[in-house]
């Protein structure tokens, strides 16, 4: 997470930087307040267009969500669908991401019930 608080700081982008890396030092990257503040932000980039942007910190949230909730999870399944919305946003550049994924969601979604 600091690595992507660095990346938002050289680019210029310092309070997203500082919000990053103040939430990640106080509660540590796999609390549930850091990553619901990088789903936000997530959710912000979506939203103006900033589709890899918003891919990147998505990828890192499900990550962590699946490595301290697991896979089934209802907020790792959340992560996975937004990340989901986000290749089909990118289109055909993501095409095969968005298969695979998709895929991936209606497995767990079927092996949890």
């Amino acid at each position: 997470m600091s690595d992507l608080a660095r990346t938002y700081n050289a680019k210029g982008r310092y309070g997203e930087a500082e919000e990053l890396e103040v939430t990640n030092r106080v509660y540590g990257e796999e609390h549930p307040k850091t990553l619901t503040s990088m789903v936000n932000l997530a959710s912000t980039y979506h939203d103006q267009g900033r589709y890899e942007l918003a891919e990147e910190l998505e990828k890192k949230v499900v990550r962590e969500r699946n490595s301290v909730f697991g896979a089934k999870h209802p907020e790792t399944l959340s992560s996975m669908r937004k990340l989901l919305a986000t290749y089909e946003a990118m289109g055909e550049r993501r095409e095969n991401e968005h298969k695979v994924l998709a895929d991936q969601i209606a497995e767990l979604e079927t092996s949890a019930t």
